[in-house]
């Protein structure tokens, strides 16, 4: 077995288990604990997930550019322009959701996440670029899904003490 197809079999099993990590995490909140504001946010728990969930999407999309060693880099003026139009955009686009359909679109970023990651080519995983002002590769980006899956659910989980 190759190293590459060590390092995709690995980024699979982490990717499958942040899937089941996520379900728990939304199955086991209660409708207050849904609605209740995050520690630390500006968002409800459930706007929380649903950041999450668009994200594996978003992540994806991001692998896709950095293996042809291209990124997103708006000038740093922009930065606090964006965030403030992104948190937003997740208040907006997030209305109504429910845990189903978070979870639903969880697993469809997911389904995509999977996909991309057959795609890579063994080469790949080095490939790169400055990202949203950070170097990112196509491996530290799959790996950065569960980190990002980490970052917020324990945000939730203090939130629910």
């Amino acid at each position: 077995m190759t190293t590459e197809t060590t390092k995709r079999s690995e980024i699979q099993a982490l990717l499958e288990t942040t899937r089941s990590d996520y379900h728990e995490l939304i199955a086991g909140m209660s409708d207050a604990d849904w609605r209740r504001k995050s520690r630390g946010q500006s968002w409800s728990n459930g706007q929380l997930c649903y950041h999450m969930a668009l994200g594996m999407t978003l992540i994806t999309q991001s692998v896709g550019r950095l293996r042809q060693g291209k990124g997103v880099n708006p000038p740093g003026f922009l930065m606090p322009v964006l965030d403030v139009a992104a948190a937003t955009f997740i208040r907006v686009r997030s209305r109504g959701a429910t845990r189903d359909s978070v979870r639903d679109l969880y697993d469809e970023g997911h389904k995509a996440a999977l996909a991309m990651l057959e795609q890579v080519g063994d080469d790949e995983w080095t490939n790169g670029a400055r990202h949203l002002g950070e170097d990112r590769t196509v491996e530290d980006s799959f790996r950065y899904m569960r980190e990002h899956f980490e970052e917020h659910r324990g945000t939730i989980q203090r939130s629910q003490r």
